[in-house]
């Protein structure tokens, strides 16, 4: 009986302190490191948007087709990615020309070192999409992307550089 009462006290404290620990992770389902067994948020969520998120260097070129060398170069324009604060997954873009004007804003999704351009509108009667890919030791974008018109498909190719 001398060892039962503080054995017990012992295994109830014990039980207690385990049952009251919380694990913590990153508890935001948006998050490309989300952890559903994670009880308190770290502040380490990351999301798979924030390294395309700035502004970048970007230039493109259109190609004569399918395995064909490119043929026109288009001027350096400033391409500005922002990502939307209540889902870190979509992105919206644009960019200035290098006459000035804006492009008309361009919705994407992002995925690991991916940003999806689905099919939509843009500029006067095109449709746009495609694919800008990040490689994260360069901080280059590689860009990849077709506008449709009624007198066909144009592709593009190019890259984008980091500026801030």
């Amino acid at each position: 009986m001398r060892f039962l009462i503080p054995s017990l006290i012992f295994a109830l404290s014990l039980s207690f302190s385990l049952s009251s620990c919380d694990t913590e992770g990153c508890t935001d389902p948006k998050a490309g490191n989300y952890d559903a067994k994670a009880d308190s948020d770290d502040g380490n969520c990351r999301y798979d948007a924030d390294p395309f998120r700035g502004k970048w260097d970007w230039y493109d070129s259109i190609q004569a087709g399918p395995g064909q060398n490119t043929f026109i170069y288009n001027d350096l324009r400033l391409m500005d990615i922002r990502v939307f604060e209540n889902d870190r997954s979509r992105v919206q873009l644009f960019w200035k020309n290098s006459d000035g004007t804006l492009s008309d804003t361009i919705f994407a999704t992002a995925q690991p070192y991916t940003l999806s351009i689905p099919e939509q509108p843009f500029e006067d009667s095109l449709v746009i999409q495609g694919n800008f890919i990040l490689n994260p030791l360069d901080t280059l974008i590689e860009t990849e992307y077709r506008l449709t018109r009624a007198t066909g498909i144009v592709r593009y190719r190019g890259a984008a550089l980091f500026r801030d």
